[in-house]
């Protein structure tokens, strides 16, 4: 439930796309995100007669960072509380922040009052850290890859869900409002159960042995990893004798930040969580997921097709965290990770060549290259799902010590969410701020505002025969050839070959 929390609302957060982005372009209803809904942009102010507002980008901009930026926010308060008050405390006041700042989104009268609270929407994400961590010290080692893995599965879920729910509200077409307002406010449910079966649960019994509470911490290992063929409990008891002992060291230590960075072998642990969680997220899944809507538009998706390629995208995760999580303890984390990395590199490559030879202005249609760049999509977050995402949460919770386990864990989560902001700030700004680079004047209105444009150069040459000019151009998936009459033609013909 706590990671099925944090994905709703990542995945609801607002992705602004192209043909909203270029200034006094017409708007399409594209279900699945906030910020493509008319409705919203009208309400807060973003939405002129002409098209969005002057400001409008920068707002766009900072309701995609400012929900980073609590996360990073959440994450560093979460940390205090796990390691001072618990896990369940730290869980409870993570779901807290996340309810109150998914009801105060959702009721939002102005811009201002939207992104304040989207802020603490999203330190109500500190869940993204504290959940992986306590289901590793709950878990068994044979089973804790699989436990572990499932959190990127109920991640994914959430994003899925998201957009499931903005395809469902969008059939209110008489309420306006409610078709960006009751998506959002469906983040409020999975945090309110989490508050509602926190009593049930029980505590992480390392953290209970880290406070000297060690009858608790025996009754929950001998409930939870005990199995029916060992009567004596005979290896439970091995089990938690190494743990405690393990633990009895881990309190005489140093758990500050400052030693984190000055011992060495806590020094190398902490920058192989960084470059990891860096390395992830410069796949750059979170900017093709916030952003992807761009992607089907330019592969000429119209809106309907749009809105179901998103709720696909945002399955297939499902299927790859869960088939990860399943094998990950027979095959390892490391080859799953590799796997993925590899994975993400060679079907974004492939993603970038079909964007670049079959979506620019002018040329040839290509249906079968272009539904091979949704192809693309769905492998290269298959591949971040079943190697980056779900290896790397377990990666981060066995990397640390159990005194600086919240700690490290924190280190990693913080760094992915500083490279999501970064990089989605970068990509608003991309897309707002089109590349002229090489294209002829004549051109320039195709990119941004679709404008009529007679002719691209890339459609004439020269026939080597004749030297006349022609001019190809595509109707109804065929190639017309015309030959073009200039005003200057006898003089073309006349003139010696090589003038």
């Amino acid at each position: 439930m706590g990671n099925i929390a944090f994905g709703y609302p990542a995945g609801t957060t607002p992705r602004p796309r192209r043909d909203i982005i270029c200034v006094n372009k017409a708007l399409t209803a594209i279900i699945g995100t906030t910020l493509s809904q008319p409705g919203f942009l009208q309400y807060m102010g973003l939405l002129g007669e002409h098209g969005l507002t002057a400001n409008a980008n920068a707002l766009i901009g900072a309701m995609n960072g400012v929900f980073q930026a609590g996360t990073l926010f959440g994450i560093w308060t979460t940390t205090i509380i796990m390691d001072k008050w618990g896990r369940k405390k730290a869980i409870a006041y993570a779901a807290t922040l996340s309810i109150i700042g998914s009801a105060i989104v959702t009721a939002s009268q102005n811009v201002t009052m939207f992104i304040v609270f989207r802020f603490v929407a999203g330190a109500g994400c500190g869940l993204i850290q504290v959940c992986p961590v306590y289901c590793s010290e709950l878990a068994p080692p044979v089973l804790r890859g699989f436990f572990v893995g499932m959190n990127g599965m109920l991640i994914a879920t959430g994003y899925a869900f998201a957009a499931y729910m903005g395809l469902a509200f969008n059939s209110l077409k008489d309420n306006p409002e409610g078709q960006w307002r009751g998506p959002l406010g469906m983040g409020m449910v999975f945090s309110l159960w989490m508050i509602i079966i926190l009593p049930f649960i029980p505590e992480s019994p390392r953290w209970l042995l880290m406070k000297n509470e060690e009858s608790k911490a025996w009754d929950i290992v001998k409930r939870l990893h005990s199995v029916s063929s060992d009567h004596d409990h005979d290896f439970t008891r091995r089990e938690f004798y190494q743990i405690r002992k393990q633990i009895e060291l881990d309190r005489t230590l140093d758990n500050s930040w400052t030693h984190m960075l000055k011992k060495p072998s806590y020094r190398k642990r902490s920058l192989l969580a960084i470059g990891y969680a860096f390395l992830g997220e410069s796949t750059a899944v979170l900017v093709i997921t916030n952003y992807s809507s761009i992607l089907y538009k330019q592969l000429g998706y119209d809106s309907h097709q749009q809105i179901a390629l998103q709720a696909g995208y945002h399955t297939v995760p499902i299927i790859g965290n869960l088939i990860g999580a399943v094998i990950m303890d027979k095959v390892g984390r490391r080859p799953l990770m590799l796997i993925g990395l590899a994975g993400c590199a060679v079907f974004l490559s492939i993603e970038a060549g079909i964007v670049a030879s079959f979506t620019q202005p002018g040329q040839a249609h290509n249906p079968a290259g272009l539904n091979m760049g949704v192809v693309a999509l769905y492998l290269f977050i298959f591949c971040y799902a079943i190697g980056v995402d779900v290896a790397g949460l377990v990666f981060f919770g066995e990397m640390f010590p159990n005194h600086i386990r919240g700690k490290g864990f924190s280190l990693a989560v913080g760094t992915k969410s500083l490279t999501d902001l970064v990089y989605l700030e970068a990509a608003s700004t991309a897309f707002a701020n089109i590349e002229t680079k090489g294209l002829p004047l004549e051109e320039i209105a195709a990119i941004c505002d679709k404008d009529e444009v007679r002719l691209y150069l890339n459609e004439v040459e020269i026939d080597p025969t004749t030297h006349k000019l022609q001019v190809h151009h595509q109707e109804n998936d065929e190639t017309i050839t015309k030959v073009a009459m200039e005003p200057f033609d006898e003089e073309i013909q006349a003139a010696p070959k090589g003038v």
